[in-house]
């Protein structure tokens, strides 16, 4: 499983795409959350429309589904042909739907591919093709809910947005990456993960690797602290626009 950080950002930062992830397993695609700026990311990197097949919503603030109408809109200005499978937690075409004709009126009906909906239930999991998605709730102002993706014998957490729960930790375990929000540096914010509670957490797993992402446009601004902050914990690294990781 090939891992392309496509943005790390939270919803306003000017110089990161908004927190997005793309898992490459053989010639498919599956995207992680799909802010306002990731259809921009995500076309610079793949320019196949039938490329690809899933695409995760961790919870419905814009800045992690705001841009799946663009996404829609180049797929079929692109010639898509072949069903695109959005899954979520929380039920997800009423929202889809409602942002697609908001921003492109009447559009939806021109859609020559199929856009599919499953509701990935806490405790179930959900197979397409090679993959298995599992979801846990996190603590966020809104329903936000952590995703483990399993193929083969390799596995990642993605959190989305939230402070972790008992559930969340449990899917963290035996991954082999965590990708974790940390907004702060110390924990603030009862519905934002910090630094400081994203290493706890690491450290009580079994994982070697965790990535974090989605920090304040103020934490990044406190360069020292983190580059002390990585230089004690081997293995933790602060993920950056574009880069890739092989599990």
């Amino acid at each position: 499983m090939k891992i392309t950080f496509l943005g790390t950002g939270e919803a306003c930062d000017p110089n990161h795409p908004n927190t997005s992830l793309l898992l490459e397993t053989g010639l498919d695609l599956h995207l992680l959350d799909c802010g306002f700026t990731v259809p921009h990311a995500f076309f610079r990197y793949c320019q196949d429309p039938e490329q690809l097949k899933t695409l995760w919503i961790s919870h419905f603030h814009g800045d992690h589904f705001f841009g799946v109408p663009l996404l829609l809109l180049r797929l079929w200005e692109m010639g898509r042909k072949e069903p695109l499978q959005i899954i979520s937690a929380v039920p997800a075409e009423k929202k889809i739907r409602e942002a697609m004709e908001l921003a492109y009126p009447n559009f939806q009906e021109r859609l020559q591919f199929p856009v599919r909906f499953t509701r990935l239930e806490p405790g179930k999991t959900f197979h397409y093709q090679e993959l298995t998605y599992m979801a846990a709730e996190a603590i966020h102002s809104q329903p936000s809910y952590g995703l483990k993706v399993t193929q083969g014998s390799k596995s990642i957490y993605y959190s989305g947005d939230g402070q972790a729960t008992e559930d969340t930790e449990q899917l963290m375990q035996g991954c082999d990456l965590i990708v974790h929000e940390a907004f702060s540096l110390e924990e603030k914010l009862e519905t934002h993960g910090s630094i400081a509670g994203c290493i706890r957490l690491w450290k009580a797993s079994d994982c070697k690797q965790m990535a974090l992402v989605h920090l304040a446009r103020e934490t990044r601004a406190e360069k020292a602290a983190l580059e002390k902050i990585l230089a004690a914990n081997k293995g933790l690294k602060l993920a950056q626009d574009g880069e890739q990781l092989i599990l």
